[in-house]
């Protein structure tokens, strides 16, 4: 054969390769939820990490960019290459409560409205403070249920 055909073959082999390893990884990498049958209990598989995490060990998210800060009840913290947007479709149950952040509803102890104004402060457990929106206090007040606050 022509020294010029076999480079040319091995220079398509190795491109392809290259695009399918890239193409396949990029799908592995991407978090998923998984309904299990029999535990009746939501899963979610986040890349880098090797134990899947069930939604009741999550208790906020915080968005950076592109990416998300995921806030664990045992004080651990994980960042994964997802928004925020991501994860408002695969976990449903929790609310957004800022531009930058999401919360489970089962971790929330108080809601307080600050005073004179159209904000409030989600106190979840472990003491940590988040700030609801100004947009989105009326659909948070709705979730959480809570009586009309002055």
């Amino acid at each position: 054969m022509y020294p010029w055909f076999e480079r040319t073959i091995y220079q398509l082999t190795f491109t392809f390769l290259t695009y399918f390893v890239m193409f396949y990884s990029s799908l592995l990498l991407r978090p998923t939820i998984v309904e299990v049958e029999t535990a009746k209990s939501t899963y979610l598989c986040i890349p880098g990490y090797k134990n899947r995490l069930t939604t009741e060990q999550i208790l906020w998210i915080q968005g950076e960019g592109n990416y998300s800060r995921v806030h664990l009840t045992n004080g651990k913290q994980l960042m994964v290459a997802q928004t925020l947007s991501k994860f408002e479709i695969l976990i449903p149950d929790f609310i957004r409560t800022h531009k930058s952040s999401m919360v489970n509803p089962d971790y929330i102890q108080r809601f307080k409205a600050l005073p004179g104004q159209k904000t409030g402060l989600l106190v979840l457990t472990g003491g940590v403070e988040l700030l609801v929106a100004r947009r989105r206090f009326e659909s948070v007040r709705e979730a959480l249920n809570t009586p009309q606050l002055a």
